[in-house]
């Protein structure tokens, strides 16, 4: 700590002479705080008491986004606004006066990335005598670490989660089976018209309610997928014919498929339902009308280096809509996540095609810019 309170020596050889092959003491610790991944610096107190930069490393230069000569002299406070700034030249100050070391796990938002997370320690610095004449602080960037604990808990949250709705929904799904059993009954032995008008919008409340409880269950207790070599070309084409009928007259719907478009290892019933809830989103995307294109395409692997080795059929559903900007794009996947207003979404329908894509042994994929569109594209196995 002598070292750093004296300032740290640069070796100064002649060029040529053929002296300096070795390093001292002093240089060889410059040139373990020059080249160190974590931000080191020292801070002392400067004429008004205050404490201020002394030496920092290429680490923390870089992080702070200023070279050397606009840090020297200067407060941390000063060149990190803001509460976090005021939080780190307190915890400094704190070291300075007590001569007790100190730790603590600071937020940034820096020049080039916000958000970050710091484990730091701050160390008194003392002279021959004894005297504290500065702080040696050492900050090492955990953002990474910190998004990994933080996706670990929520996985956790989401395993808890999905046991639970997965208990509920079962439940729950035989009370809304009973009452439209009963339902039913009452709509077959009533003559009247305005009781019958009752009855079915009981019933299609209560197939609502049945349709959620089955997404839950998919998404709390994902069942085997019956899969069978399928030609898509049909099947497409008569989905194309249906979404014209149930998107609206707003809705241009297209249906874009190779000539020779390989067959798929599919389940038709859950990839009929996965492009029927992707179409759903892209007509709730399109308030004022548009376009909806289904498109399929044969692709190879080398294409797509997520997947493994071998031939596949890019199912791609793609909107002329409003688009989502990367903050939304980033949660879009996730269960329960929606823009949708309250009551007009669930937030699982993307999570339970990407899931069900996975276990076809494909992927799926989104992309979206804001007044773009959006397009969502399943890469689906071939057989």
């Amino acid at each position: 700590m002598n070292a750093i309170a004296g300032g740290f020596t640069r070796p100064a050889h002649e060029p040529g002479s053929g002296e300096g092959v070795w390093l001292t003491s002093g240089d060889m610790l410059r040139h373990q705080f020059d080249s160190s991944p974590d931000c080191l610096f020292f801070v002392r107190s400067d004429a008004g008491g205050q404490l201020v930069y002394a030496d920092v490393n290429n680490t923390a230069l870089k992080q702070l986004g200023q070279p050397l000569h606009a840090v020297l002299g200067r407060a941390p406070k000063s060149l990190m606004p803001g509460a976090a700034g005021e939080a780190i030249q307190t915890d400094l100050e704190r070291v300075f006066t007590s001569g007790e070391p100190f730790s603590s796990s600071p937020m940034l938002d820096l020049p080039d990335a916000s958000g970050l997370s710091y484990d730091a320690t701050y160390t008194p610095v003392r002279n021959d005598a004894g005297q504290i004449v500065g702080v040696f602080g050492r900050a090492r960037d955990v953002t990474a670490l910190r998004q990994a604990e933080q996706a670990s808990r929520q996985s956790f949250k989401m395993d808890a989660l999905g046991s639970l709705a997965g208990g509920v929904a079962h439940d729950f799904n035989n009370l809304l089976s009973e009452l439209i059993a009963c339902l039913t009954l009452i709509d077959r032995h009533t003559g009247e018209e305005e009781t019958r008008e009752l009855v079915q919008d009981g019933l299609r409340a209560l197939e609502r309610g049945s349709s959620l409880t089955g997404r839950l269950l998919a998404f709390a207790r994902p069942q085997p997928l019956e899969k069978r070599c399928v030609d898509l070309r049909g099947q497409l084409e008569d989905l194309g014919r249906m979404l014209r009928r149930t998107l609206g007259r707003r809705i241009i719907v297209r249906i874009d498929v190779d000539a020779d478009l390989r067959k798929v290892m599919v389940d038709v019933n859950e990839l009929e339902l996965a492009i029927i809830n992707l179409a759903v989103n892209a007509r709730d995307a399109m308030p004022d009308g548009g376009t909806l294109t289904v498109r399929a395409r044969n692709v190879e692997t080398e294409e797509e280096p997520c997947l493994a080795p071998g031939s596949f059929v890019r199912l791609s559903v793609v909107d002329t809509g409003t688009g989502m900007d990367a903050a939304t794009l980033a949660h879009a996947v996730e269960p329960f996540f929606t823009t949708k207003a309250e009551g007009k979404g669930t937030g699982l329908g993307l999570s339970i095609v990407s899931s069900m894509a996975a276990q076809l042994g494909g992927a799926m994929r989104l992309t979206s810019r804001p007044g773009e569109g959006s397009q969502v594209d399943l890469l689906l196995p071939a057989c």
